[in-house]
């Protein structure tokens, strides 16, 4: 696999590109970011804007805005870690083939209520 490396501002532009509205802190910094390089807000509303998304308290959003076009905003980034049934895929899978299988289990009777419904069930066709 190759290395790819972006710039900070590329990274940035990614990001609002593809996740515009999403709630992700990473989101608010690579906005947080490119208004500060592009001189569109002052420090000051780009750390009501971190704080009013939830991204930090005030305080602390004051104290990362200065940095944030030296240091880049990639590095506020925390890696995402593996914890409860993120670090557990049993977790997971195990209720969601019991929903399955109560919802398989819901359509039938539903099947046996209305003659007119149908399902095809593409778990037997090979498709993922």
């Amino acid at each position: 696999m190759a290395n790819i490396n972006y710039t900070e501002t590329e990274a940035a532009q990614a990001i609002q590109a593809v996740l515009p509205d999403s709630r992700w802190i990473g989101t608010g910094l690579a906005k947080a970011y490119l208004w500060l390089i592009n001189q569109e807000r002052s420090e000051e509303a780009v750390a009501r804007h971190l704080y009013e998304r939830g991204c930090f308290s005030l305080t602390k959003a004051r104290e990362i805005v200065p940095t944030l076009v030296r240091d880049g905003f990639l590095c506020r980034i925390k890696p995402r870690t593996k914890t409860g049934s993120a670090e557990n895929p049993i977790t997971k899978i195990f209720p969601a083939a019991i929903t399955e299988q109560r919802f398989i289990e819901k359509l039938d009777n539903l099947l046996c209520q209305r003659s007119t419904v149908d399902y095809e069930d593409d778990r037997e066709s090979g498709h993922t």
